[in-house]
């Protein structure tokens, strides 16, 4: 439920229950680049033993994790325990935080090539807000910043932070996570994931 672009389907056989992730875009060579990063991270947290059960993709019988049905790609994994909450309480907060602390402790080691995150298509975005009457309330409320935020872009885009880039998640949120005893017991959704500083998934997860 709350999924944007994928489709997924719950399925019950004799081996248990599976999860049939149908892919809602084209497999374009960027979409190829993102899964095989997407396969790449989970299978290194799980040959690292993170503590968090993951969407781990399920071979088919030629040996490939995507599979084909008419114009549609998609990949299967078992069925992840836990449910969605839709009001966090204060521990399950905390079970989020040491769940992203741990995920950072373990991906910071696998070796990626990365550069320095770009501030240029955000500074694209900025440049046409000048442009346009403002709309919205949040519009009218950016645009009336626009220095302050220009301003502290090109502030941040020099400053070194600590700690090397990292695969982030970039959606550590509880739409993707499932819970147990107010618990996190799993993480969804690894989509997003993209070379950037471990300050982006703190960021976004609060």
């Amino acid at each position: 439920n709350g999924g944007l672009i994928n489709f997924n389907y719950s399925i019950k056989t004799s081996k248990g229950e599976f999860i049939i992730r149908v892919l809602g875009q084209d497999l374009k060579s960027w979409k190829k680049r993102q899964l095989q990063f997407q396969f790449k991270v989970l299978k290194y947290l799980l040959k690292n033993k993170f503590h968090y059960a993951l969407p781990i993709p399920i071979k088919n019988k030629k040996n490939k994790i995507l599979s084909h049905l008419k114009e549609k790609n998609y990949w299967v994994y078992k069925k992840l325990i836990g449910i969605q909450e839709r009001k966090l309480v204060k521990k399950e907060i905390k079970s989020i935080a040491k769940a992203l602390a741990q995920y950072h402790e373990i991906i910071k080691n696998l070796k990626i090539k990365a550069k320095k995150p770009s501030f240029k298509n955000l500074s694209k975005e900025l440049k046409k807000l000048r442009k346009i009457k403002p709309d919205t309330k949040i519009n009218k409320l950016i645009k009336s910043n626009l220095s302050l935020i220009e301003n502290q872009c090109k502030k941040y885009s020099k400053i070194k932070l600590a700690g090397q880039i990292i695969p982030v998640h970039m959606d550590f949120t509880k739409r993707n996570l499932l819970f147990k005893n107010n618990e996190v017991t799993a993480i969804l959704d690894f989509d997003n994931l993209a070379p950037n500083y471990k300050i982006h998934d703190v960021a976004w997860t609060i």
